[in-house]
C-alpha cells in the first residue's frame, strides 16, 4: 500500500435523503464521533445525488435510510444509539 493512502483516515459512508427523519441525528452522531476518532464521512444524499447515489446504494445493498457503511462492509441502518454506532466504528475501523 502506498504511504499516502496508508496515512488517510478511514471512510464511513452515510446514505441519506432529504425527507429522512433520522438521517440528521445520525449525521450529528457521526460528526460528534469524529472528534474522538480519525475518520472521514462521505455523505450520499439519494435525493440529490441521483444516479451516482443509486449506483452506490445498490453496490452496498442499501434498502432503508439512514444507512451507514463502515469499512466498506459493515452496514448499519435506521436510527442507532450513539454507543452502538461508536462500537461499530471501533470494531471495523481501528
Amino acid at each position: 500500500m502506498p504511504l499516502a493512502s496508508s496515512l488517510q483516515d478511514p471512510e464511513v459512508i452515510l446514505f441519506t435523503a432529504d425527507k429522512c427523519v433520522f438521517c440528521g441525528p445520525v449525521r450529528e452522531q457521526l460528526t460528534s464521533l469524529q472528534r474522538l476518532y480519525p475518520f472521514t464521512i462521505r455523505e450520499i444524499n439519494l435525493t440529490r445525488d441521483g444516479g451516482n447515489g443509486a449506483i452506490l446504494a445498490e453496490k452496498y445493498k442499501i434498502r432503508s435510510l439512514p444507512a451507514v457503511v463502515v469499512s466498506g462492509a459493515q452496514r448499519l441502518t435506521g436510527f442507532l444509539a450513539q454507543e452502538e454506532l461508536e462500537n461499530a466504528l471501533i470494531r471495523h475501523l481501528f
